[in-house]
């Protein structure tokens, strides 16, 4: 990619229009552009992009944070200084630019808030030119800064590019000023990061900061390139002090580029080290006729390369103690290290060959929306990598959520189905087992919770354990659905790439060195290794054991389910914290996603291809029982938590007075989600998430499942159930009414009962109502319908401008009580897997279904949605990817485009729906379609 180029995408920038308008924020651009036209309240917009294992995540407020690991430790190369969950400042910016003028007057390019500018617009481009920009005007001097990261030889950049363009009719003159606060990072809490840092500007475009890390071999090096266009270098300073100065209050708005010039103070442009905190900071000149423009480029670069470390390290020592040898020796290696990482590399093609899989709808009637679901993919890789990453170090790695993790490798999968597989590996192979033999069930004898373990997954797991003997403290509550989200993950990769052998690999597992207090134990490696066809066996078992220990047969909520303030429902005693886990309460939305996901699972393993394994053979009564236990659930949730036109969400097993139900006649516990007032209060109470599941649970057919006779009427009441609860801004409640904040709710539901009434959990989650959705747009004629229901969960299409945050990202939840001064506010991080059902119900929307599982009948169906216009189009693009033996992943292309009365794929008209074997896939993969398609221009 050329510098020249850059000038042209910032050209591009400053006149982009705004042809999607869809808020007082801002809307889309023509090409698909994320445009924001003011700031965003509350919570920012984010961009991330990732090269290899390093990653930038940028949001809107300026906030940078750039990562890499070194030897398994995460390296900060820049900090971000907002925390985008609690939504403040946690430190200062990372980076900036500034532009000074003539008249002394200076803004920042990035993050303009003390000062103003004239027009400040924040922009996100994806595809080949993936960056996110801040573009302006300030006196008639149009500015944009494209931030992006590049993986070079020597290893990962963050990429910021400046362009100044004079818009006005007079020649204007001023300032450009740069800085990066880039510094060591210490594995030692004892030590100060600044002691070991050194850093020095070595010519007029090159700046290097170092830093050995104490014991190690380890010495972290930063190289900033810089190359100018019709500017004049006028200087530049490692040194905080003679750029900042020496008051905090100047750190957002620097003395040196409120004055026009480096302060006497500090080291100035000699080498900057101990004293005062090392920065990287530049100045540069600018004079502009009317018409004429500016631009620097700079690629600040973390050093990877070992043989370039390692002379580096030599070259630096010096016998002389003085700080004229130690400068000198300095500018030696860091003249050398310049020479050897060369000149500024163009971004890798990685980037944009991972952006070929895409979805594009062009939806004459739906333009924002057709560019919000494009939009989706922007977040993949920031939402996979941070997926519920609280930030606590987990043995090598970051704490991830198995259910969110799990979750979010749907979407992975279809544009990185290697690295999904090999977290799924890594993920299966942290199966709880609390013996070497499988529990038994006593008939009359409650499970213990050790018994219950067996079989399950922590609720976090580190992302990396290098040493799996190593004891670590971990999340372990057993949440009943963890093994659940992994099968669905299983399944779906499996569909999506045909990689049956991923069945054979052996993986080990863990065990709890306190299984009995599973909360505060800590987590250790288990040499056992089995297929993960047995450890699929395994969940089978322990989701039986769970049902046939239950009252009711169903599966026990355990220490929370998706919901997770409803333990108390798993309390042998009620209102007894104590007892978490010990009790047999149940969740119908739980019992209900076990069938859907053991009958995902057991049409894989029910392959001809498969029958040879010899796994197969080992699990093959499991396989049976599995069956008879998808079968049974379904039917003992119809006659438990049926009500009619309502599934009750959760039972215990329990009374409210402590007493026992007569389960033989009918009897059962209090509950959650009565429609029928048998609630823990008395209140009549809806919850979607029960009745969505309860819906996907009724819809299947499978020779071993029993049919249920008046499944299309049970249904159409549920629908109208929820129609009457559905409200244009907010959708679907998650739970309605909400519980009540007092000591009743906290004693006998859990910690929703110290929830505020109306937020999150405790009234609205909008990855709670995209399970309807998502479930009714499959059932015939309910496509249409379930789209306009789906309006409030989609950002795009809100009538509030506050509400859910960013219009380009899925909400998550936030403060549902009209009366709430924050309404429409609160926890927009779209993590917890619901961009993952976004994109999966936009590919439901198409009609696009792959199952390449049967290497005998592997097949493409296409069936989109009915169009309602005749202008109306709709158009998908993706890449499927096809596991070959050598374990490499084959590609091809799916180019569908939908008008109201004809269907193409790959240029070819076909009928629909339309089936095709992808074993004649030659015969469709010709035409307009290519290995890198790109939406048809209208």
């Amino acid at each position: 990619m050329r510098f020249t180029n850059f000038s042209e995408r910032a050209e591009k920038i400053h006149g982009l229009p705004l042809a999607s308008p869809v808020s007082s924020h801002g809307g889309y651009g023509p090409g698909g552009e994320v445009i924001y036209t003011s700031a965003l309240q509350g919570c920012p917009g984010v961009f991330v992009a990732q090269e290899g294992h390093a990653m930038v995540t940028v949001q809107t407020n300026g906030s940078t944070h750039f990562r890499t690991l070194l030897e398994q430790k995460e390296i900060p190369v820049l900090k971000g200084s907002f925390d985008p969950v609690v939504k403040r400042e946690t430190g200062l910016p990372s980076h900036n630019v500034w532009l000074r003028l003539e008249s002394g007057e200076f803004y920042s390019l990035i993050n303009p808030v003390w000062k103003k500018r004239d027009t400040h617009r924040v922009i996100k481009t994806t595809g080949a030119n993936r960056a996110i920009w801040f573009a302006g005007t300030s006196d008639a001097i149009a500015t944009a800064v494209e931030i992006t990261l590049a993986m070079t030889p020597h290893g990962p950049a963050l990429v910021r590019r400046t362009h100044l363009k004079n818009t006005g009719t007079a020649a204007r003159r001023g300032q450009l000023w740069s800085s990066f606060h880039v510094h060591g990072t210490q594995f030692f809490s004892y030590n100060k990061d600044n002691w070991y840092d050194a850093g020095l500007p070595v010519t007029d475009a090159d700046i290097v900061v170092a830093c050995p890390v104490p014991f190690t071999e380890i010495h972290q090096i930063k190289r900033l390139a810089q190359k100018r266009h019709h500017l004049q270098w006028l200087g530049a300073t490692c040194d905080y002090q003679s750029f900042v100065g020496s008051s905090a209050a100047s750190a957002l708005w620097p003395e040196a580029v409120a004055r026009g010039g480096f302060l006497p103070e500090g080291a100035g442009e000699r080498l900057n080290r101990f004293s005062t905190p090392t920065l990287a900071a530049t100045a540069h000149a600018w004079e502009l006729a009317p018409g004429e423009s500016a631009s620097l480029e700079e690629h600040l670069l973390f050093v990877e390369n070992p043989e370039v470390i390692a002379a580096f390290r030599q070259q630096l020592a010096t016998d002389e103690p003085g700080y004229t040898a130690a400068q000198e020796r300095f500018r030696v290696a860091a003249t050398n290290l310049i020479e050897s990482t060369g000149g500024m590399s163009a971004p890798s093609e990685a980037s944009a060959a991972k952006d070929s899989a895409g979805f594009f709808f062009n939806w004459a009637a739906q333009p924002a929306v057709s560019r919000y679901a494009n939009s989706l993919w922007a977040t993949v890789d920031e939402l996979y990598e941070n997926c519920r990453a609280h930030g606590s170090p987990l043995a090598d790695g970051i704490e991830v959520g198995s259910r969110d993790r799990a979750q979010d490798m749907w979407v992975k999968m279809r544009n990185d189905p290697a690295r999904v597989r090999a977290d799924l590996v890594h993920a299966f192979g942290l199966m709880i087992r609390t013996s070497d033999r499988r529990p038994i069930r006593r008939e009359g004898i409650p499970l213990t919770i050790v018994e219950k373990l067996h079989g399950t997954f922590p609720r976090q797991y580190p992302s990396r354990w290098l040493d799996r003997t190593k004891a670590v403290h971990n999340d372990n509550r057993p949440y009943a659905d963890s093994s659940l989200w992994l099968l669905n993950a299983l399944s779906r990769y499996i569909r999506q790439t045909g990689d049956l052998s991923i069945l054979d690999v052996s993986v080990p597992s863990v065990r709890l060195l306190s299984p009995g207090d599973p909360v505060n134990s800590t987590m250790i490696g288990n040499d056992t290794e089995t297929p993960i066809a047995e450890v699929v066996a395994e969940i089978f078992e322990n989701i039986r054991r769970s049902a046939e220990d239950s009252p009711y047969g169903m599966v026990q909520i355990l220490y929370g389910d998706w919901c997770d303030p409803i333990d108390m429902f798993g309390t042998s005693i009620v209102g007894a914290p104590g007892t978490r886990g010990n009790g047999r309460g149940v969740n119908t939305r739980l019992t209900a996603h076990a069938v859907e996901a053991f009958v995902e699972m057991l049409d894989i393993l029910a392959l001809p291809v498969l029958r040879s394994r010899s796994w197969h053979v080992a699990i093959h009564h499991e396989i049976q029982r599995a069956r008879e236990m998808a079968n049974q659930l379904r039917l003992n949730a119809i006659r438990w938590a049926w009500e009619g036109d309502n599934f009750v969400d959760s039972l215990h097993e329990l009374r409210v007075d402590g007493t026992t139900p007569d389960y033989h006649a009918g009897e059962s516990g209090y509950t959650l989600g009565s429609a029928r007032g048998r609630d823990f209060d008395g209140r009549p109470r809806r919850v979607v998430t029960a009745n969505a599941y309860g819906i996907k649970m009724l819809t299947l057919e499978r020779e071993y499942l029993t049919p249920i006779a008046e499944v299309n009427a049970m249904i159409r009441s549920i629908l109208s159930a929820f129609d009457r609860l559905w409200d244009s801004q907010l959708g679907l409640p998650l739970i309605a009414p909400p519980v009540a904040n007092n000591p009743t709710a906290i004693r006998l539901v859990g910690r929703m009962g110290m929830l505020p009434p109306g937020t999150a959990e405790n009234g609205e989650y909008h990855h709670g109502q995209i399970f309807m959705h998502s479930f009714r747009r499959s059932l015939p004629g309910e496509t249409m319908t379930s789209f306009q229901s789906l309006a409030p969960v989609l950002s795009v299409l809100r009538k509030d401008d506050a509400l859910g945050g960013p219009f380009d990202s899925p909400a998550n939840s936030y403060a549902s009580d009209k009366d709430d001064p924050h309404y429409g506010n609160g926890m927009n991080f779209g993590l917890s897997g619901s961009t993952a059902w976004l994109v999966e119900y936009f590919e439901g929307l198409a009609g696009v279904t792959v199952d390449l599982s049967d290497p005998d009948d592997p097949w493409l169906r296409i069936d989109p949605a009915p169009l309602q216009d005749a202008g109306d189009v709709m158009e998908y693009i993706r890449l499927i990817h096809w596991r070959q033996p050598d374990g490499s992943y084959a590609s091809r292309p799916v180019h569908l485009i939908q008008k109201r009365d004809v269907s193409t794929l790959n240029g070819r008209d076909i009928p629909v729906p339309h089936r095709i074997s992808l074993k004649s896939w030659e015969d469709h993969a010709t035409g307009t379609a290519e290995q890198n398609p790109t939406p048809t221009q209208r």
